[in-house]
């Protein structure tokens, strides 16, 4: 038989996923950083394009940059909101637990409305305010209210979303920049 596992201190599990979260979220950033460069570079070949012939060699390049972070961009923000709705599950447990309470929202529409488009802007940071409440010792029948960083984790979450959702609908585009 196997020996017995020893017993799982959450707090070091909520903080092992929270150090994997900003390790993964920060090639995710990096990742869009590099993709943006590349489609402005690959708008800057298409006004070179105008007046003269394009050497293959930037070219082919440029295509290959932008398909290979086009692809991997998206795949580590999965990754990201996959950790990030882990730690939030972990959070709101211990939360729970140290105040004694119970979380106001079920798990599945915690996770739910961090996926689906419209609820994804506000059901996150609300969860997040919830957290914060109730492992602040705050009474639980006080109305929780976001802290700074929150509000400011909050602002930058809505900003990502909102830019993300503007990215896919401009890829949509009948634009030249949109077909190239």
């Amino acid at each position: 038989p196997l020996p017995a596992s020893p017993a799982r201190d959450p707090g070091s599990a909520l903080r092992r996923t929270a150090g994997l979260l900003a390790r993964v979220g920060t090639v995710t950033a990096a990742l869009a950083g590099v993709a943006a460069l590349a489609e402005a570079w690959r708008y800057g070949l298409l006004v070179a394009s105008r007046s003269s012939a394009l050497a293959p060699g930037p070219l082919a390049f440029s295509d290959a940059l932008v398909t290979l972070v086009g692809l991997l961009a998206p795949v580590a923000a999965l990754v990201t909101g996959t950790l990030f709705l882990r730690w939030l599950h972990q959070a709101r447990g211990i939360a729970a637990t140290i105040s004694d309470t119970r979380p106001s929202r079920r798990t599945w529409a915690v996770v739910l409305g961090s996926i689906v488009p419209g609820p994804n802007l506000t059901v996150p940071g609300a969860a997040l305010t919830e957290v914060e409440h109730a492992a602040s010792d705050r009474p639980a029948g006080d109305t929780p209210r976001p802290s700074r960083p929150v509000r400011q984790w909050w602002v930058a979450w809505v900003v990502s979303v909102l830019l993300g959702v503007l990215a896919v609908l401009r890829g949509l585009g009948e634009s030249t920049q949109a077909l190239a």
